[in-house]
């Protein structure tokens, strides 16, 4: 083999490293572009997760703040029944002790009814009796 052979030989290696070179410069250009778009994700993950975050943050706030205020009005109206309930009891309370005089009054009106007609008939049946015996 001649040297012109081997430097063609030489030349056509040089040749088919530099296309091999090429292709793993293009393969890695392309890695490191890919490479970079994943780092933009990965950087807009963690800022939507940043921000969920905070959304859900401020809704856990809100739910709190609901419960509180809803805790808040179940004890209120709580004691708005009770207070309601004692005041009906005591309304109660007062209508029954007013209704015992005028109770008391028309039971003792039916008594004298009652009475002045058992005494009339008695009296009734006196004078006949006398009148039977003195005629």
């Amino acid at each position: 083999m001649s040297d012109s052979d081997n430097y063609v030989k030489i030349l056509e290696k040089l040749s088919e490293v530099r296309e091999d070179v090429g292709i793993l410069k293009n393969e890695s250009q392309h890695q490191k572009t890919e490479m970079c778009e994943m780092r933009k994700e990965v950087t807009s993950i963690k800022e939507q997760d940043i921000h969920q975050n905070a959304l859900l943050d401020e809704h856990i706030r809100g739910v709190t703040t609901a419960q509180k205020r809803l805790d808040v009005e179940i004890q209120a109206r709580t004691e708005e029944k009770a207070f309601r309930d004692r005041q009906i009891q005591e309304m109660d309370d007062r209508l029954k002790r007013a209704e015992k005089v005028p109770d008391a009054l028309h039971n003792m009106k039916k008594f004298l009814q009652w009475f002045s007609v058992v005494i009339t008939g008695l009296v009734a049946l006196a004078e006949y009796i006398n009148h039977l015996h003195h005629p």
